[in-house]
């Protein structure tokens, strides 16, 4: 039986209506990437739920490519609306992987050429817990690495230290390559176990200091003043606050899809989601707090600057957008792919950087994919050019 006027007329006002729905669905989803785009002006210390946020930015942004398919075959005046916000956050977008790695060799010549390595090496396993790693031999691989790579400045956080000489770490490695002058800071003592930050160079160290962080003092900055030829440039080494999360947080975060949201579990989940909010929320302000201190530094170092870091943190974030206002990317000016550094759970998070101020040119930047640690190793060459 053919359908009458009256029932197509119904059939159409349902679809109007879910097509309005699904519009406002989207707009609304529109708003939440432009507003994880707008997270990095924002300091997490005067309005902390945006650094939330922000995170999700990468993972909102490719999630949009669906909407602007499903309009382009419904309603594509709308769709047009959809491409208008992804350009908008294109830029940002493109900081988180690099398809544009550009050749410097005619900006390198009569340079000064450096290769710099900056790795997080988890206190060279010692302090995991994890009986599955040997920790000698993964301590001696990533002496082999380091070695290996022949750096002339090597940046190192979450260094541990023996004072008995039981467990060598940093004294056997200056000995066993070329950056052998040594700039270390401790922050954290155990009996004879010293936690802190290393930073090496081939070249002579002239002057070293330190940057205190009041809001973690277990979160080291030193500053190393090196002597390139007749130049003199500052190293940076920092390492940021972390979140902080345990492996029973993370065992909770990867099992959460099959967990049993009955009513007899449900206090015990809010508190576990409560408990990695409240880290997350702590190590948001701590490293906005961090970076204008170290911030501040940079913008009168005397000298062309390096900061190695482990930032803890991604592209997308204030604490990134704070220091690249004057400091460059290395891996956005020379790297390749995604450039994920982190080793851990949480998937493609780059938090490791080289940054560097205008006066250097990078090239062929590097992410060593070792699994040595819960970070991965980089490496880039600095060239310092002249006025």
């Amino acid at each position: 039986m053919a359908k009458t006027p009256k029932s197509k007329k119904n059939k159409r006002k349902t679809s109007s209506f879910f097509v309005g729905i699904f519009k406002v669905i989207s707009v609304l989803y529109l708003f939440l990437l432009l507003t994880a785009f707008s997270a990095r002006f924002i300091s997490p210390d005067t309005f902390w739920p945006i650094a939330f946020i922000g995170i999700s930015f990468p993972y909102l942004y490719i999630f949009s490519f669906v909407l602007l398919f499903f309009w382009l075959i419904i309603h594509r005046k709308f769709s047009l609306f959809v491409f208008v916000v992804q350009l908008i956050c294109m830029p940002l977008f493109l900081k988180f992987f690099n398809i544009f790695s550009v050749s410097h060799k005619n900006e390198t010549q009569n340079a000064s050429h450096i290769k710099v390595l900056s790795f997080n090496v988890r206190t060279f396993n010692i302090r995991t817990g994890n009986k599955k790693i040997d920790i000698v031999a993964s301590r001696d691989e990533m002496f082999a690495f380091i070695k290996e790579q022949n750096a002339d400045i090597i940046c190192l956080q979450e260094v541990y230290s023996d004072m008995s000489h039981k467990f060598r770490t940093i004294d056997t490695l200056s000995e066993i390559q070329k950056a052998s002058d040594e700039h270390s800071h401790y922050t954290f003592k155990r009996k004879n176990q010293l936690y802190g930050i290393s930073t090496l160079s081939a070249f002579p160290i002239v002057n070293k200091g330190t940057l205190s962080f009041p809001m973690s003092s277990k979160n080291p900055c030193i500053y190393t003043d090196i002597a390139v030829g007749q130049d003199t440039i500052r190293v940076y080494n920092a390492h940021f606050a972390s979140i902080g999360i345990s492996p029973e947080d993370f065992a909770f975060i990867e099992n959460i899809s099959s967990l049993n949201f009955d009513d007899n579990e449900q206090p015990e989940l809010d508190e576990s989601f409560r408990k990695i909010a409240r880290r997350l929320k702590k190590a948001f302000i701590c490293r906005a707090q961090q970076i204008r201190i170290i911030a501040d530094h940079i913008s009168v170092s005397p000298y062309p600057v390096v900061l190695c870091t482990d930032l803890n943190d991604t592209p997308s974030s204030y604490a990134y957008y704070k220091l690249t206002r004057h400091l460059n990317d290395a891996f956005l000016a020379s790297g390749k792919g995604i450039g994920e550094t982190y080793n851990g759970k949480l998937p493609y998070f780059r938090i490791d950087y080289v940054f560097y101020s205008d006066l250097f040119v990078a090239s062929g930047f590097r992410t060593h994919n070792i699994k040595l640690s819960d970070h991965f190793p980089v490496t880039t060459d600095l060239y310092l050019t002249r006025d």
